[in-house]
C-alpha cells in the first residue's frame, strides 16, 4: 500500500516528540503522539511506501516490524478516516 499525502495537508512537529497534522482545505486535524511522528515521518521519508516505512520504524525502535505495520496501517485509517491522506494499492 502506498499513502499519498492530500493537498493542503502540513505537519508540525510538537515538544515532547509528538505530531500535528493539519488539512489547511477542511481544518481537520490529528494530533499524535511520538510513535505517530514516526511513522508520519517514515512515511514522508519513503515516499508513501507502507512496508518500507514500517520496517524503518522497527529497526529504528528494535521492535517486530509486523507490530509496526498493523499499528501504522491504524495510524493511516485514522488519517484516512480525516481526509488528511488516502491510500492506493
Amino acid at each position: 500500500m502506498r499513502v499519498l499525502v492530500e493537498p493542503g495537508v502540513s505537519s508540525t512537529f510538537l515538544g515532547g516528540g509528538g505530531i500535528a497534522v493539519l488539512s489547511e482545505r477542511t481544518g481537520k486535524l490529528h494530533v499524535g503522539n511520538s510513535t505517530a511522528s514516526a511513522m508520519w515521518s517514515a512515511i514522508v521519508d519513503h515516499d508513501g511506501d507502507v512496508d518500507r516505512a514500517a520496517a524503518a520504524v522497527a529497526t529504528f525502535f528494535g521492535v517486530d516490524n509486523r507490530k509496526v505495520k498493523v499499528d501504522l496501517e491504524q495510524l493511516v485509517g485514522a488519517l484516512k478516516q480525516a481526509g488528511l491522506v488516502r491510500t492506493e494499492p
